[in-house]
């Protein structure tokens, strides 16, 4: 059987096409999710959103059990000897940083949590290297500094000055709880069974996180906040079902084992410029040219963290 140790991603063990390989999946992974908060914008009005996360998981589960149930089944004496990591997991990705989200912006503005969300490559790159799992080289704090200066650009609408005036209160405190929280799975993530099927451990992180979301989305329906059925909300209920669920999650754990999560957490600033495109074609927002000025420079910082320094190249 192998060790459960991690092993830590280095620049000299990932070599290049898994490099490019993983990279492109996290470039997709991080527009499923995108395009998942444009949908959840579309139906904010029809569908409470704790039960819209309940929804998802829910469907999300019973649709990937038809693909995971072999693997399940074989690997089910490993998925109970391995209940506390996945206990772990389960609840800090997929009920603790969704419910966190939805908590956070029912009480703070959209600036401060996307700003505060945006800190997420941080915490990860810092919680990696504090347990032993990744290292912060020259290159990543760069990269890290560089992408953070240019969400901070887009979300201040290219006004620095704005970012003088925000407040920390309860959603801002929500938000940071879904960063460590995130944080938290992606380093866990190393530490899981190398014998456990990657299907396998996302069956059981679907399955611990929807019955913990199951009270909260309860208490949606006792207070009389039902969802409205409509052709809308169906179909926004099989997207966030399939592509940010269980596609997006598992190229998400994949990119995660082939090159950390110090690297992967960094392809997260992609959100700010991800979001606002979509929300300009399907929601009729306008892309401002602070957009492009920061999206520059989160690029530049994925590029920096990304690149392999010269004596590492093949």
């Amino acid at each position: 059987m192998a060790s459960d140790t991690p092993r830590a991603a280095t620049d000299a063990t990932i070599d290049r096409t898994t490099r490019r390989r993983a990279m492109a999946a996290l470039v997709l992974t991080v527009t499923f999710w995108s395009f998942n908060f444009v949908v959840g914008r579309a139906v904010a009005g029809q569908i409470p959103p704790l039960t819209l996360s309940f929804l998802r998981w829910f469907f999300a589960f019973l649709l990937f059990s038809l693909i995971a149930w072999p693997h399940v089944l074989r690997d089910r004496s490993g998925l109970i000897r391995a209940w506390p990591k996945l206990l772990l997991m389960g609840l800090t990705s997929v009920a603790g940083y969704n419910t966190f989200v939805y908590l956070a912006l029912e009480r703070t503005t959209a600036i401060n949590a996307v700003i505060l969300n945006a800190t997420m490559p941080i915490a990860i790159a810092v919680m990696a290297a504090l347990a032993g799992v990744d290292r912060l080289g020259r290159n990543q704090l760069a990269g890290i500094v560089v992408s953070f200066c240019g969400v901070a650009y887009i979300v201040a609408g290219g006004d620095p000055m704005a970012l003088l005036h925000l407040k920390i209160g309860a959603g801002d405190l929500w938000i940071l709880g879904a960063t460590l929280s995130w944080g938290v799975y992606s380093v866990a993530l190393r530490f899981k069974p190398a014998w456990l099927h990657p299907f396998s451990l996302l069956w059981a992180n679907m399955l611990i996180g929807m019955l913990a979301l199951s009270p909260l989305a309860l208490t949606e329906v006792l207070d009389g906040r039902l969802p409205v059925v409509s052709s809308t909300t169906v179909a926004a209920i099989a997207y966030v079902a399939i592509f940010p669920s269980i596609i997006a999650y598992i190229l998400w754990n994949g990119a995660v084992a082939k090159i950390g999560p110090n690297r992967a957490g960094l392809f997260m600033h992609l959100m700010p410029i991800l979001t606002p495109v979509w929300s300009m074609l399907f929601l009729g927002e306008r892309l401002g040219p602070h957009h492009l000025v920061g999206g520059i420079a989160i690029l530049a910082g994925l590029v920096l963290t990304t690149r392999t320094p010269r004596a590492a190249r093949g």
